[in-house]
């Protein structure tokens, strides 16, 4: 009869925000500098336009009465339409970062008391593969001494 090891990740991780506080940190980042591109955007844009108004023989100060209001929509728009998708985006493209941290945690308490004794394992798309085998490696010595006090306590019984 052979167990599962317990080492092994579900193949499909539901929870998108597995540490919500660091995942939510780097998507954060990610929207201020969307929101300052767009800004910065949205300032060339009107210094052009505004080039342009200068340039109309008689219609220019309409335009340039028209332009704040116009560029300020434009820009709250942009960031109405954009912040979904990159708080989501950002989500998942941590998570293939975050994940893996998080089962190396899991993975390394489990070590330590005793309750692993199989290799790390994560997901087959998931980044930190290398660091993932790594653990392993370093944690061999510690899984092996676990595994022969469990032996030892077995036959003593």
């Amino acid at each position: 009869m052979t167990t599962k090891p317990t080492s092994r990740p579900a193949h499909k991780r539901r929870k998108k925000l597995v540490k919500p506080r660091v995942q939510l940190r780097m998507v954060a980042v990610s929207l201020g500098c969307v929101a300052l591109s767009a800004l910065l955007v949205t300032l060339l844009v009107g210094r052009e336009v505004a080039a342009l108004a200068h340039q109309l023989p008689s219609e220019g100060d309409i335009l340039m009465g028209m332009l704040p209001g116009t560029l300020m929509r434009a820009l709250l728009w942009a960031l109405v339409l954009v912040t979904p998708t990159m708080v989501g985006a950002g989500i998942l493209a941590t998570f293939r970062f975050v994940g893996p941290a998080y089962r190396f945690e899991r993975y390394l308490e489990g070590v330590l008391d005793g309750s692993e004794s199989g290799p790390c394992r994560i997901r087959s798309g998931d980044e930190l593969q290398e660091l993932c085998d790594l653990i392993t490696r370093v944690t061999e010595p510690v899984r092996e001494r676990a595994d022969g006090a469990a032996e030892v306590e077995r036959s003593a019984a």
